[in-house]
């Protein structure tokens, strides 16, 4: 369980640098776009970059919502039934949520392929698409990862580290 967690730990902070680097860019352009526009110097393309970079900034902080249990969560029902009933449901969770992540990677990582092995570019700035298809595919990985750890952590009655 402690590497399993070391994993996860590592894992998302790569993913936060990342998410905070492709938000800093999207910063970055936008901010230059917009200041250089009048000067009728602005970037074309800017709008696809946004899409992608957008893309890779909310999966990588898909994770750190799950560590952090940031997301909605309707706990009213489920608290008022014994401990039991109550793992069974959060276990019940979990799995259905690492099917749904599991399909999810499946898919957008098949479509990465796609994109990879035809060569599809985008229109304006003939990027490649594939880089952040599977940029996306990894984002839902670890997500996935946390899904199994917590269910581990559940199942087996051991708490969650706390940490900053």
């Amino acid at each position: 369980m402690k590497l399993l967690e070391t994993l996860n730990r590592f894992l998302l902070t790569v993913l936060l640098i990342t998410g905070g680097a492709f938000l800093l860019t999207m910063l970055g352009l936008t901010c230059y776009n917009i200041g250089m526009r009048p000067l009728k110097m602005s970037i074309s393309g800017v709008y696809e970059l946004m899409g992608y970079c957008g893309a890779i900034v909310i999966t990588c902080g898909l994770a750190h919502a799950q560590v952090k249990k940031a997301h909605l969560q309707v706990d009213i029902v489920v608290n008022s039934y014994s401990r039991p009933f109550r793992m069974i449901v959060h276990s019940l969770n979990y799995l259905i949520c690492i099917l749904i992540v599991g399909i999810a990677v499946w898919q957008v990582a098949l479509k990465g392929y796609t994109f990879y092995t035809t060569g599809e570019v985008s229109e304006t700035l003939l990027l490649r698409y594939y880089p952040f298809t599977f940029g996306v595919a990894v984002g839902f990985i670890v997500l996935g990862l946390l899904f199994v750890t917590d269910l581990i952590r559940d199942l087996s009655g051991s708490k969650r580290e706390v940490r900053g």
